[in-house]
Order: structure tokens, then C-alpha cells, then sequence
């Protein structure tokens, strides 16, 4: 008698998986208003560990005009420093319960109607994060705390900016001191270490909710999580220490706030893709501040930002980018004059137009600046967008030891921002921010 034929029930539910949701991660990503996707693929091959280019600080060649048996323009000694995009890694898991698999086993329509909801969710969460990484500094710092943490409330922190953060999100706290040494020993654990330095973020409260004039969150742990305040393990925390989603310390996409900057603005900029701008003038971006003191925007001072780069670059701005505040900003600067608004949209993003340039307003861009670009000097590395990873067997992977019974799937990109040349970008910040956009966030 023949054995009958073993079939490889989970072999089939990947699969199943990757049919019906692949392509509507894709289509996700075409339709959400992501900004990352505004820049152009980079035609410059991995090698390495590294994408290399050669960011050329002078002109090797020599131009002049000369009279009659005079000497020709010498070339100048090349002065070119090599950059480098390092990719970064950006991933969304989710689970599976065994006994929703079960139900899947020869009924694909079940399988699918308890996932829908689920991926649907962690495709615009992982999409919306990245798009919030495209406007940071890759440090992974989302916030920086103003108080001591539970020094009002157990678990309750001041912080300068929620806009970055979200209720649920898993966080560390790091020393300011070195920028490397995690706060607390009394938080939750990982599988498989005991370090308690992790902690979820169960409210963001917006300003004047605990503090005059700032925002504030609280975290907890456990399950049921309940507020707690962070032990002594790696110092106390303190006012000024940064606040990362958990682990990603240094790992982020390297982001505007980095690529255009001046190394001065943002001290975390200062080394950007193996250079130091403190050595090579010419890989600064403008930066248009007011010592940190909020002030009004000016069409001049647009004007500028639109100007200077292409005077030291030969590269025309054709992108700005602002926040919701920049939006309103700009248009009370028009409105007395009388000029017409044209509010429109383009890819899921508000539009207005400056100088015949299109003006993107994007949500997650910070509230207190404006971005002046040239897309072509900045580009995409990367191996591949958001989509399913294959783990050995298929794209579900059982753990039944540290969480139970339950299959774990991830999504990943490979993928970095990077700047070729620098000096082609700038940005005007320390603006004015209505108290709506701070008190509603």
C-alpha cells in the first residue's frame, strides 16, 4: 500500500503569504507620501562593506585665459576625499499564534482574514518609521529629555519633541555623556539577556499636560505594563540624556538632519560618510540658524537658502520641504501681498510652489525648519525596498521556547540616504512654531 504524501503545511502558508500580501507591500510603498522615495537611485556599486565614491573638494583641472606665449593653467594636485554609504538595516516582525496556523491548514481564506489587519498595520507602521528616519540623523535619538526621569510622577519624563515617538514603542535611555551607556536595570529584558534596559511608552502627553510649555511621556514595563522609574544600572538618568527606540543606537538611516548640515549645527553631522567638515569646508551644507532662538520666516531669507548653494556648488535647489508649521509660515508671508495660494497634491504630499519650485509638505518633517534640495545630490543605496525575508523554510519561523507557541515572520530593507555633494543643500531653521502644533501632537 503507498504511504500517503506528507505535505508541508507551513511550507504552503509561507508561500500563501507571499502571494496574497507581497504585492500589497509594494503597492504600499507607491502610495505612501515618503519622501525617501523622492531621491533617485545611486549608480555607484557596493564594494566592501561600503558604497566609495570620490567627493571631489577642488577641481582638478585648471582654467585661464592667456596672453601670447604664456604659460598654460597648471592642473591643481587632486584633493579628493573618498565618502562612504554604509546600508542600514530597517526591519518590521510579526507573529503568528500556533493555533491561527492550525486554522490556516487547508483553509487559505481563514488564514488570510486573521493576517489582513496585521500586515496591512506593520507594512505603514515600518513604512511611517522609515519616512521619520529620512528627516533625523541616524543616531536613532527621537528625543531628548528635559527632566529627571519620575522626578513628578513614577515614569514620567520631560522631553523636548513627542513628534517622533509612539505610544507602545520600546525605548532606551542614553547617557549624554558618552552617548553610548544605557540608562536603568529595572526595565524589561530580551530573551536570553538581563540587562533591563528596556521600556515601552505608554503615554505621550502634549505640552503643558505636566509641564509648562513642553511635552512629556511616561514609560512602564511589565505585562500588564505599569509606570516605572528607571534604576541607577548606568547612572541616573538625567536632564539633557537621549531617547532611542530600543537598540537601534547609531543604526538608523542616515537622515536630512545629517546630510544637510555643517557638522556645527549638529555635532552629529560633524563626520558624515568617513569626512570630517571641520577639514573639508566644502562638504558643509548652509545652515541658516538663529542661535536657537525662534524667529519669523522672511522671503529673503528663502531667497538665500535658494541662492548660496548654487553659487558655492553649480547646482540648482529643485526641491523644498517643510513641515505643517513651514506651511503656514509661508503662506502668511504671501497672503498680505495679495499672491494666490495654490494648495495641491502630489503623491500624497500637500504641494505649494516657491520661486517654480515644487514645496512639499510632509508631517514628519521638524516643525521649526525648512529643507532646500537638489535631488540629484542626493541618492538612494540600497539593495532592495520593504518585502517578505526568507528564513530557512520559508518566510514563518517557529519559537515555541521563550514566547510560546508561535510563528515570527520580519519584513527588512537594505538601504541607506547618502549625499555626494553636500554643499549643494541647505536648510533654515529655529523658526517660530505655532503652540498647536506642539500642544496637539
Amino acid at each position: 500500500m503507498a504511504s500517503p504524501q506528507v505535505v508541508d503545511n507551513i511550507s504552503e502558508l509561507s508561500a500563501l503569504l507571499k502571494t496574497v500580501y507581497a504585492d500589497g507591500v509594494e503597492q504600499q510603498q507607491n502610495l505612501a507620501a515618503m519622501l525617501y522615495k523622492r531621491f533617485g537611485e545611486a549608480q555607484i556599486r557596493f564594494g566592501g562593506n561600503s558604497y566609495e565614491f570620490p567627493a571631489r573638494m577642488v577641481n582638478s583641472q585648471s582654467v585661464g585665459a592667456r596672453g601670447y606665449r604664456i604659460g598654460l593653467p597648471q592642473p591643481i594636485i587632486n584633493n579628493d576625499v573618498t565618502g562612504r554609504v554604509r546600508q542600514k538595516f530597517v526591519y518590521g516582525t510579526f507573529d503568528i499564534t500556533g493555533p491561527d496556523v492550525e486554522k490556516g491548514k487547508g483553509n487559505a481564506n481563514a488564514f488570510v482574514n486573521t493576517l489582513t489587519d496585521k500586515m496591512r498595520s506593520i507594512t505603514e507602521s515600518t513604512l511611517k518609521d522609515l519616512n521619520m528616519q529620512t528627516y533625523l540623523d541616524g543616531t536613532g535619538v527621537r528625543a531628548t529629555t528635559k527632566s529627571t526621569l519620575g522626578a513628578v510622577t513614577a515614569g514620567l519624563v520631560q522631553v523636548d519633541r513627542i513628534k517622533y515617538l509612539r505610544v507602545g514603542a520600546q525605548v532606551n535611555f542614553v547617557s549624554s555623556g558618552d552617548g553610548q551607556t544605557l540608562r536603568g536595570n529595572n526595565g524589561d529584558n530580551d530573551p536570553g539577556d538581563a540587562t533591563g534596559v528596556r521600556y515601552t511608552i505608554t503615554a505621550l502627553n502634549p505640552a503643558d499636560t505636566n509641564f509648562s510649555g513642553a511635552p512629556s511621556i511616561t514609560v512602564g514595563k511589565g505585562v500588564p505594563i505599569a509606570p516605572i522609574t528607571p534604576a541607577g544600572g548606568g547612572g541616573a538618568q538625567a536632564s539633557g540624556d537621549f531617547l532611542t527606540r530600543h537598540k537601534v543606537l547609531g543604526t538608523e538611516l542616515s537622515g536630512l538632519d545629517a546630510l544637510v548640515d555643517d557638522g556645527v549645527y549638529n555635532p552629529a553631522g560633524l563626520i558624515l560618510e568617513d569626512i570630517d567638515r571641520s577639514l573639508s569646508a566644502l562638504w558643509k551644507a548652509k545652515v541658516f540658524q538663529n542661535g536657537g532662538s525662534p524667529r519669523d520666516l522672511q522671503l529673503n531669507l528663502m531667497q538665500l537658502a535658494m541662492d548660496l548653494p548654487e553659487i558655492v556648488s553649480g547646482r540648482r535647489i529643485d526641491l523644498v520641504v517643510g513641515s505643517y508649521n513651514a506651511r503656514d509660515r509661508y503662506i502668511q508671508l504671501l497672503v498680505p501681498q495679495k499672491r494666490f495660494v495654490d494648495l495641491n497634491l502630489d503623491g500624497g504630499f500637500q504641494k505649494l510652489e516657491y520661486n517654480g519650485r515644487d514645496f512639499l509638505i510632509d508631517v514628519d518633517c521638524q516643525d521649526d525648519r525648512i529643507y532646500f534640495l537638489n535631488r540629484d545630490s542626493i541618492k538612494k543605496f540600497g539593495l532592495f525596498d520593504l518585502q517578505f525575508v526568507e528564513q530557512t523554510g520559508g518566510i514563518l519561523k517557529h519559537d515555541s521556547l521563550s514566547a510560546g507557541d508561535v510563528f515570527y515572520g520580519f519584513m527588512r530593507i537594505i538601504a541607506n540616504l547618502g549625499v555626494v555633494q553636500s554643499n549643494a543643500n541647505s536648510k533654515i531653521v529655529d523658526l517660530t512654531v505655532d503652540s498647536n502644533y506642539v500642544v496637539n501632537q
